[in-house]
């Protein structure tokens, strides 16, 4: 018997083969053998691998060293205009006081940007641990929880607009998604809901009920742009979070959930506040708010209120078919079959959204272990041929390499993430991109492949069964070894999981 389903939960619900990954599945020629490998894996991803918390970057570092720059920014702007002011209104003095300096010590314009160094630091610090995070997959013993954490991370995908954004998106990985994949739905949502970088990339911090206590006294002080309800949180969480854009929510539950969120928001460094999650009172709509025909009343713990909220819809039914669905969509098919989102709907809602029990359940079906059906995108593509090929990372960086393919790291633009069906990535500019970097890529693995080792050998510890004969002989027959890996990497079936 061959490894053809060994093969098929390395490629479709991880990253590919690696030497770990055929290692721990040298000898399994049974469906349960490769399940029994997946639902393993179903443990709490070991965190301490993750870069940020290595390099102690956390939202509330990257919060802080936002205010940081900020005040040095505002200094070195302020003494750059006094400079310039001095020169201007007094140049002879200004000219003698030059002259009297070193040409080593001379007062220069470009002496007063400091703050644009610290914030091309800040940023591409922000830079190499979003690339960590997404490539710790490459030596990870659960490859399958790795993969969960990225697509979590798209479901709820947050775009690095600002430097705030940059700052803080790696550690919203982190911190409110890679510990709560082994437990429910409703944890990971109020995480999330609650992470300083959905409360700003969705503007929750201005958000103001209009008879709180800052609404109010907006309204004595007859201020001409009070700061009001905002429902951009509120209007995603239902929409993309949970209900889906097809749920059966209407504006009024927008408008109540958006109530319920206000005081949702950040610490202020500047006041020596906990820079992360911090719920204030004086923003808050009180009051009963009603979402979804329910009435939620304020408790003494009024940030309670909006927690049962998330609780509620991330048990909804309507919220377990919509994920189950993007579940199916990203790990099996782009139309997924109905009879598979219905059993796992089903686990949802028994077991109130425990991911772990609905991902045994899309692990044990069937309709999951087909032949491949599922186009790679380009970060699956891209480190699936650094895990096939054994280096560490992409060359040029994945940051770089993944913009230049349309998918870059928090860049989606826009909060429903990017989509994981094959139109897509099908464009003439995306094939190209693909040809492009495969031949550049192979030249580069080319040149460092171990003696006695072919690239055919490496199509057969990639792909195994799952390679065809006739990809076989095009790479055994290829001009070059160069040419052979490029060939490989291009394949319809590496292309394919």
């Amino acid at each position: 018997m061959t490894q053809e389903y060994a093969y098929l939960a390395m490629n479709r619900f991880a990253y590919g083969a690696d030497k770990m990954s055929r290692a721990q599945l040298l000898n399994c020629h049974r469906l349960e053998d490769a399940q029994s490998w997946l639902k393993a894996q179903l443990v709490a991803l070991p965190l301490h691998t993750l870069p940020a918390l290595n390099d102690q970057w956390s939202s509330e570092d990257a919060l802080t060293q936002l205010y940081l720059f900020k005040q040095e920014e505002k200094a070195d702007k302020a003494a750059l205009a006094a400079f310039n002011l001095t020169q201007k209104t007094n140049p002879e003095n200004a000219q003698s006081s030059k002259s009297s300096l070193s040409a080593k010590s001379e007062r220069t314009p470009k002496m007063f940007t400091g703050y644009r160094e610290t914030r091309k630091q800040l940023i591409e610090k922000s830079k190499r641990v979003a690339e960590g995070v997404a490539l710790s997959c490459m030596e990870s013993a659960t490859p399958l929880q790795s993969k969960l954490l990225a697509f979590f991370s798209n479901h709820f995908s947050v775009t690095t607009e600002d430097l705030a954004l940059k700052l803080l998106a790696p550690t919203f990985e982190i911190e409110a998604i890679a510990p709560h994949l082994t437990h429910t739905f409703s944890d990971m949502l109020v995480a999330v809901v609650q992470h300083p970088a959905m409360i700003i990339y969705l503007d929750n911090e201005y958000s103001v009920g209009p008879n709180s206590k800052v609404g109010i006294n907006q309204r004595k002080k007859n201020k001409p742009n009070p700061a009001g309800l905002n429902e951009n949180l509120a209007r995603e969480i239902l929409e993309l979070h949970t209900l889906g854009v097809k749920g059966d929510y209407v504006q009024d539950d927008v408008i109540g959930l958006a109530k319920a969120l206000t005081g949702w928001s950040i610490g202020s460094v500047k006041r020596e506040e906990f820079a992360g999650y911090r719920f204030k009172t004086h923003t808050h709509e009180p009051g009963v708010h009603r979402v979804l025909n329910k009435d939620y009343a304020p408790t003494s713990q009024t940030n309670t209120q909006g927690i049962r909220i998330l609780q509620d819809l991330a048990k909804h039914p309507e919220t377990a078919r919509h994920v189950c669905a993007k579940l199916v969509q990203h790990f099996i098919n782009d139309k997924p079959p109905t009879v598979l989102v219905d059993a796992m709907t089903d686990q949802w809602l028994k077991t109130q959204g425990h991911i772990p029990s609905v991902m045994k359940t899309l692990i044990e079906h069937p309709l999951s272990w087909q032949s491949p059906q599922k186009y790679k995108t380009p970060q699956e593509f891209v480190i699936s041929a650094c895990r096939a090929c054994g280096v560490a990372a992409p060359e040029p960086r994945l940051y770089k390499t993944l913009n230049g393919f349309g998918q870059g790291l928090f860049a989606a633009g826009t909060p429903a993430g990017y989509t994981d069906e094959k139109y897509a990535w099908l464009g003439t500019s995306a094939l190209n991109s693909r040809i492009e970097w495969s031949h550049f890529f192979a030249q580069r693995i080319a040149k460092s492949l171990p003696m006695g080792i072919s690239p055919v050998d490496l199509a057969l510890n990639a792909l195994g069964p799952q390679l065809s004969a006739r990809t076989r002989q095009h790479l055994a027959r290829a001009e070059s070894k160069q040419q052979s890996i490029a060939m490989l990497l291009l394949s319809p079936e590496f292309q394919s999981r």
